[in-house]
């Protein structure tokens, strides 16, 4: 290559470089640039994980209500030394069929993953969760004073359920629960924020 590359002009030399050379110089800058994504995605600026899910279930909820209630948990709650974040999901009912089989699917990767905490939902939607089986946290179990702040639903002895009389982090971003059961899945994995959470959301 060097004595083809004698007597050319500088513009020579790279048309002719690149004439030849092209898709190994292609190769190696994406090699380069994937290097250095990587490098910054998970040493430099890793994405933040998950501190503590909340999840309503059977109505659409407003997108700003949903981001500043995510933005209230990250400011308020989620501890500010850990690269960690609140995530809030929002499994509605659409008149779409896709939409609710795509809802479903990733509600229940999410639930065997152990990665939904919280969940608010309507009555139908957790009349179906019910016929699962034993699939709740005995809330008593979460949050001792459970019974004070709502309408329990027990079953074999556990409190499975409330509705909740009063929220002042959801009064914040006007979310009406009238009749929104409030419920806790057994597969959940973050037990300790989620008592955290719970105290945080009814006393707050």
């Amino acid at each position: 290559m060097l004595k083809n590359l004698e007597g050319m002009s500088f513009k020579q030399k790279v048309d002719y470089i690149w004439e030849y050379y092209k898709i190994h110089i292609i190769i190696i800058l994406i090699c380069i640039y994937s290097l250095f994504s990587m490098i910054n995605h998970f040493f430099i600026n890793p994405p933040a994980k998950t501190y503590i899910s909340i999840t309503f279930i059977g109505e659409a909820v407003d997108d700003e209500k949903l981001n500043f209630l995510k933005n209230d948990l990250d400011e308020n709650f989620v501890p500010k030394d850990i690269n960690f974040e609140s995530v809030i999901n929002n499994f509605y009912n659409s008149e779409s069929p896709d939409v609710n089989t795509a809802n479903a699917v990733k509600f229940n990767a999410l639930l065997l993953a152990g990665d939904l905490d919280l969940i608010l939902s309507e009555n139908s939607d957790f009349e179906v969760f019910k016929t699962q089986g034993d699939v709740f946290w005995d809330l008593k179990e979460l949050f001792p004073e459970i019974e004070k702040y709502g309408s329990v639903i027990k079953e074999n002895g556990k409190i499975i359920a409330i509705k909740l009389e009063k929220s002042p982090v959801l009064d914040r971003i006007n979310f009406d629960y009238t009749d929104k059961i409030l419920f806790v899945p057994l597969s959940c994995k973050r037990i300790e924020e989620t008592k955290d959470l719970f105290e945080y959301l009814l006393k707050q």
